[in-house]
């Protein structure tokens, strides 16, 4: 096993090659992290990460439903399609996965279950935009708020 102590982390867009096209045919471009540190025989190393993708977790209060889904992408559609209007990268190259969960929220104590969304970027710069925008309208969406 690999043991490296982290020095300093960063990442990088690169367009898929044939090591990682299977992981999205529409991405223009895919997240490699990467991690410069120490080996523990003190040897200094570059280690790059591939299919890792920054997330956002948004609690939606109610189960996930084809119309939920429907609302979520329209959001995310009119986010990206603003973020991207000199860019022709679209919707499919922007989003990985918008994944369902249920599981106890983080904060307080809660006997049960609650219903969250997991969204997966091939761009970190979405997670930022997105947490923006749902903070601006946090009110104005009764059934999606940030977690």
């Amino acid at each position: 096993m690999l043991t490296v102590r982290n020095v300093c982390c960063d990442f990088y867009l690169e367009r898929p090659n044939e090591m990682n096209r299977h992981i999205n045919q529409y991405a223009a471009r895919l997240p490699i992290l990467r991690i410069f540190g120490i080996m523990e025989s003190g040897q200094k190393c570059c280690v790059h990460i591939h299919g890792v993708f920054p997330y956002i977790i948004l609690k939606t209060g109610i189960p996930f439903t084809g119309h939920l889904e429907n609302k979520i992408r329209r959001i995310l559609f009119a986010l990206v399609d603003a973020k991207n209007s000199k860019i022709s990268y679209g919707f499919r190259s922007a989003i990985h996965a918008i994944i369902p969960l249920e599981t106890k929220s983080l904060y307080g104590f809660h006997l049960s279950n609650e219903h969250f969304i997991k969204i997966q970027f091939f761009d970190p710069f979405y997670v930022k935009s997105l947490a923006i925008y749902y903070y601006n309208i946090t009110f104005s969406l009764s059934c999606i708020f940030p977690l």
